[in-house]
């Protein structure tokens, strides 16, 4: 079925690439976009990839995730990581990914992709954005500053990121505060901070308490 979607000239598969990027780069943030998208690739090319069995993940940078990044247009300093695979009674399968941009760990730019039983990717999911690259990873201000400008408990630890968020992505201090407050309950929190400006982007627990 694959080769007979993919069947026909060379400007039909570059107009088949043209629409992925279109679609791609027109995306509602953390909406799958309902139409399908299809790939101008054919098995043995770029955008067919080999499923990997669960339990069994390739490691960052394999010729798998490599295909997917190529199929989907993503810069070259983005590297993928498996986190999980579901794979459907026809063949289909179902890849999450996390990025990493020029080396750094990216919040909110994991995503989905959508494969049919011929490893063709069809169609991604987005967590709150598609695209992460930043201008620059040189921050402006220290991890120092950034723990300061977190409200709540004294951050102990932190790390430079590429956070993605509703006005797209931003380097930024991933700042961590772990304890337990003074009702016993544990908690962990995670500060965003902009690497530029010291501005707060966003807060939250990873520790929830149950009812």
């Amino acid at each position: 079925m694959t080769s007979r979607l993919l069947k026909g000239s060379v400007g039909a598969v570059a107009v088949l690439a043209a629409v992925l990027l279109y679609t791609l780069g027109n995306r509602t943030p953390g909406v799958s976009d309902p139409r399908p998208t299809v790939v101008a690739s054919q098995p043995g090319t770029a955008g067919t990839v080999a499923l990997p069995a669960p339990g069994d993940l390739p490691v960052a940078g394999s010729a798998q995730d490599q295909a997917v990044a190529a199929a989907l247009g993503l810069d070259r300093r983005e590297q993928l990581i498996v986190v999980s695979v579901a794979t459907d009674p026809n063949g289909a399968g179902h890849v999450r990914y996390r990025r990493t941009f020029d080396g750094l760990r990216v919040v909110g730019g994991d995503f989905v992709a959508h494969l049919d039983a011929a490893g063709v990717v069809r169609d991604v999911s987005w967590n709150l954005g598609g695209k992460v690259v930043v201008p620059s990873t040189t921050p402006t201000i220290t991890l120092d500053e950034a723990k300061a400008a977190a409200a709540g408990p004294p951050a102990r630890s932190g790390d430079l990121v590429v956070y993605v968020g509703k006005a797209g992505p931003v380097l930024a201090y991933d700042v961590v505060a772990e304890g337990v407050g003074t009702d016993q309950t544990p908690y962990r929190i995670h500060t965003v901070v902009d690497a530029r400006t010291g501005v707060v982007l966003t807060s939250s627990d990873d520790i929830h308490t149950g009812m």
